[in-house]
């Protein structure tokens, strides 16, 4: 059964990055603009794969990614050395306990990682604490009725649901402002189960 759970998370994880590089992150990176001295934090970066993406459109100046599990921080600096993007640092962390001073960051990206987390409201509140005033919060995230689907939880475990409306909550206490805001299908399947956000630090 185990062997059978790895090969699932393994297969959802590549089918994930697959979908990323098709339907593009650069769709949802060109409704921001930030200098190239910007400096960037990627929570939940898994393997590194979406920081090569942010890199080589956004060009900052400094560019961290964090993830709680220590075999996909392996992995991701496997993936700076391959891609060459020495420049680029990662390390373990907790997202609802940033290892970063507040108001550090001009964007903060995370892609399909707030639903893993327990306590997903304490992560919200952490991307908030390290952006700079007018930074820039950029994530997708399956939303809870995504779950609601036939096999959806075979493929993904969450360890937190919330509804849009939850998710705007919490942002909005958060002093992120909406800037786009787009429902959208997730694997390209399900319709309206995911939403994709920019928020603008106030």
């Amino acid at each position: 059964m185990d062997n059978l759970k790895s090969t699932v998370v393994k297969f959802n994880n590549l089918i994930f990055g697959r979908v990323i590089q098709k339907i593009g992150l650069h769709g949802l990176f060109s409704k921001i603009s930030l200098p190239r001295n910007s400096s960037f934090l990627e929570i939940g970066c898994n393997d590194g794969y979406s920081l090569r993406i942010i890199k080589e459109f956004f060009v900052p100046e400094i560019l961290v990614g964090v993830d709680i599990d220590e075999l996909a921080i392996e992995k991701a600096k496997r993936e700076i050395i391959k891609s060459n993007l020495d420049d680029v640092k990662v390390k373990v962390a907790d997202a609802r306990s940033l290892p970063f001073k507040n108001k550090k960051f001009d964007g903060v990206f995370m892609f399909a990682t707030l639903h893993h987390i327990s306590g997903w409201q304490k992560v919200i509140k952490e991307a908030a604490r390290v952006l700079k005033k007018g930074g820039y919060f950029i994530f997708k995230e399956p939303l809870a009725k995504f779950y609601n689907l036939p096999l959806a939880r075979y493929f993904d475990q969450p360890s937190s649901l919330f509804s849009e409306g939850e998710l705007k909550k919490e942002l909005k206490r958060n002093n992120l402002e909406i800037s786009h805001w787009n429902l959208r299908g997730f694997y390209k399947f399900f319709l309206k189960a995911s939403i994709e956000g920019v928020c603008k630090k106030m």
